[in-house]
């Protein structure tokens, strides 16, 4: 469970990410954090909540979204919202930091989803988790969060093979 106000930080990329209101906060209305990006470094990979609307607010700095195939370029003080279903990824361009908050309705487990992105992206001492242990996340969220390629069909046959192997060496 994610704490309010406590960073959690990716040690390669510098990404971090800090709750300003968690599922339980918001008896499950919405999750939201601030996240800081740092200069030059990519985002997720294009992906798909299929049960969230995410807003992006920047705080200080610009960043680039891509959504559904339209790119679009957030500075200080101007949001974007990205509504359920829809393909889109960020990232920072810039040689400037981007801090930023991210809002998700409804919560559903997305802080369960990040922490654990970052914790297991520290223990691998990688950029992201590993294939395996991104198709165990997957794997817990029910296709409520995929990438936008390849097909959905072929990732929950991939994802649900990997997540096996990983249940069975862990």
């Amino acid at each position: 469970m994610a704490i309010i106000g406590e960073t959690y930080t990716n040690q390669i990329t510098g990404e971090q990410v800090c709750f300003v209101h968690t599922a339980t906060s918001t008896s499950g209305a919405y999750v939201q954090f601030e996240n800081v990006i740092r200069a030059r470094q990519a985002g997720p990979p294009m992906h798909i909540h299929t049960q969230q609307e995410e807003q992006f607010t920047v705080v200080s700095g610009e960043l680039n979204l891509v959504v559904q195939g339209q790119a679009i370029k957030l500075r200080e003080g101007e949001t974007a919202v990205v509504p359920a279903g829809a393909p889109h990824t960020f990232d920072n361009r810039t040689g400037n930091d981007v801090l930023f908050q991210v809002k998700l309705t409804p919560a559903l487990d997305s802080e369960q989803m990040f922490t654990e992105m970052i914790r297991l992206a520290n223990e691998r001492n990688a950029a992201r988790p590993g294939l395996r242990q991104l198709a165990s996340i997957l794997q817990k969220l029910d296709g409520r969060f995929y990438l936008a390629g390849p097909p959905r069909l072929f990732q929950d046959l991939l994802f649900s093979l990997l997540a096996g192997t990983v249940r069975k060496t862990s």
